[in-house]
């Protein structure tokens, strides 16, 4: 593999059966600290990834309303194109690049209120894999990729870039129309 990927951290304490529910009552106080230490094991792993030969990616973390706190997210990193340049600023490591999740930027850009293709955009040359799969921009919902989905004109930019389709629960007939849909935005 060409690289090795995790999620961004948070300032929480949440376990995995919590996911994808509102968490706001978990973030904990001491942010700052918490992106501190989130900094310090992104720069150990990527120069470990570096040393293997491999790139260690992020993958952006998702926003959704019920975890918003008075309106701003106050607890998951690496969200935002903002939040994206500053921890790659603040780790300067070779080794360091995203995964964009592009369901969870659906759901955070409906959720924070900013453009999608601007965030893209402005993170571009730091991504190096790609989650593809839709949803209705309140939820990570993984749905199948189609024919019409806002991300697939913006993957002709990211020919070389490994796409993954991050969709569940799909028959065989759906994966392969999903990757159809795929192939065809690539040309």
């Amino acid at each position: 593999a060409p690289f090795y990927s995790v999620h961004a951290g948070s300032a929480m304490n949440a376990g995995p059966e919590e996911l994808g529910k509102p968490l706001a009552h978990r973030a904990h106080r001491e942010v700052d600290r918490a992106y501190a230490v989130f900094v310090e094991n992104v720069k150990s792993l990527a120069a470990y990834a570096g040393r293997k030969g491999l790139a260690f990616l992020i993958e952006n973390h998702v926003v959704a309303r019920f975890n918003l706190i008075d309106g701003q997210n106050r607890f998951l990193f690496a969200s935002t194109a903002e939040e994206m340049l500053r921890l790659v600023d603040d780790v300067r490591s070779a080794h360091l690049g995203l995964l964009l999740d592009v369901g969870h930027l659906n759901v955070t850009a409906a959720s924070l209120g900013f453009d999608r293709g601007k965030c893209i955009e402005a993170v571009a040359p730091h991504i190096k894999a790609f989650h593809l799969s839709e949803n209705d921009g309140t939820a990570d919902q993984n749905l199948a990729v189609r024919l019409d989905s806002w991300f697939l004109g913006i993957l002709r930019e990211f020919r070389d870039t490994i796409a993954v389709i991050e969709s569940y629960r799909l028959e065989p007939a759906e994966i392969h129309a999903c990757m159809a849909a795929v192939e065809r935005a690539l040309g």
